[in-house]
């Protein structure tokens, strides 16, 4: 249940910024954002993300990141 609450918020453009404030918990306890990635797409797909990270999307998310909105979070 908290996962689908938490996937409600992450797609709806008015509450995602939401997350960290009602699960604080994905900033500091590492692994909950490989859970739910692991949920969301299945162990196949989680390990090769975690596997290809810095080589592939690190650096992608990063300059994805430089044109939101910043915020404390996103830092």
């Amino acid at each position: 249940m908290t996962f689908q609450y938490c996937q409600d918020l992450v797609h709806d453009p008015q509450r995602t910024t939401d997350v960290f404030k009602t699960f604080p918990r994905f900033l500091d306890v590492k692994g909950l954002l490989n859970q739910d990635f692991l949920l969301l797409f299945g162990v196949e797909t989680a390990s090769e993300m975690l596997e290809k990270w810095d080589t592939t999307f690190r650096s992608k998310v990063i300059n994805e990141a430089k044109h939101l909105t910043q915020s404390t979070e996103l830092c």
